[in-house]
């Protein structure tokens, strides 16, 4: 589902093989090594489809804009059974379409006014310290021109609707999960949901997460809010986990022998990557004292 909602995003240009081989490798990788999936898939998605960064990074920032405001609705939802203790559908439903109308909304005007919201943007934050004008501008311009390529009203609600699917099928497999573990005494209680939607929030489908990583946050979480006993929260995070890793590393090993993408030339773009963003935010922040020190003056 991530891989169709990634096509989509993309105008459907790469072909669908393709592009999963690059979106395996990249969950693989985070899989077991530190390097965020999001910035990995940009760049093999690239490799193994031939499409270039930059409609890639647009993609990515409207994949990640959907996934937080999955992230949001989820907890709406999370905060609606935690007060009520019982699943008021009717109030759910509306609240949720309320919310997705009002975002999707949000989302298409600013790609609509790019200079209103640069403006108001740059003037804002320029008089903190850490910030610069001139670079703010051009970051933010640059975010929201990727965000209007692939951020019409209709690509945001086909990518929100197949972003609901992906959400509830896996809200499905972690109730299921539950279920398993330990079964409730009559029909699927409150607290399952409750434990259920927590994980989700916490780690959505599209993160894929380091092995090790994923058990001690799921684990920390659930015995830390008194969600599942330690035993319980520790079968649970191995169950939740072991097929997605299993897939990835399966799917990711295949996608290697079927492209010519190598670890080592991922590793050396995600550094460049990170470097280029360190040294722009520290010289940003040495302009910042540097003016600060002459108004004194």
């Amino acid at each position: 589902f991530n891989t169709v909602r990634w096509r989509y995003l993309l105008s459907s240009k790469p072909r669908g093989v393709p592009l999963f081989h690059g979106d395996s490798i990249a969950y693989m990788s985070n899989m077991i090594t530190p390097i965020p999936t999001a910035v990995s898939r940009i760049f093999t998605a690239s490799w193994a489809t031939g499409v270039s960064t930059k409609e890639t990074t647009s993609a990515m920032v409207v994949d990640r804009l959907l996934e937080t405001m999955m992230r949001l609705l989820a907890f709406i939802f999370l905060l609606t059974l935690l007060a009520t203790r019982r699943a008021d559908a009717i109030l759910s439903i509306l609240t949720n379409v309320g919310l997705i109308a009002i975002s999707v909304g949000v989302l298409v005007w600013v790609s609509k006014h790019q200079e209103t919201v640069t403006d108001h943007l740059a003037r804002w934050l320029a008089p903190l310290p850490w910030f610069n004008e001139a670079q703010l501008r051009k970051t933010t311009g640059a975010l929201l021109e990727n965000l209007s390529y692939a951020g019409s009203a209709r690509h945001l609600m086909v990518g929100l609707l197949i972003s609901m699917v992906t959400w509830l099928f896996f809200l499905a497999f972690q109730v299921l999960t539950l279920v398993a573990i330990h079964p409730p005494a009559g029909t699927i209680d409150h607290q399952i949901l409750i434990t259920a939607l927590a994980v989700l929030i916490l780690i959505p489908p599209s993160s894929s997460t380091m092995i090790g990583l994923y058990h001690s946050v799921v684990i920390g979480a659930l015995v830390g809010f008194r969600l599942l006993d330690i035993s319980t929260a520790t079968a649970y995070a191995i169950l939740m986990h072991l097929p997605q890793m299993v897939f990835w590393l399966l799917a990711g090993t295949w996608a290697l022998t079927q492209t010519e993408i190598q670890f080592s030339r991922l590793r050396q773009a995600v550094r460049a990557h990170t470097s280029r963003t360190q040294e722009t935010g520290n010289a940003d922040i040495q302009n910042k004292k540097i003016r600060s020190q002459g108004e004194t003056l």
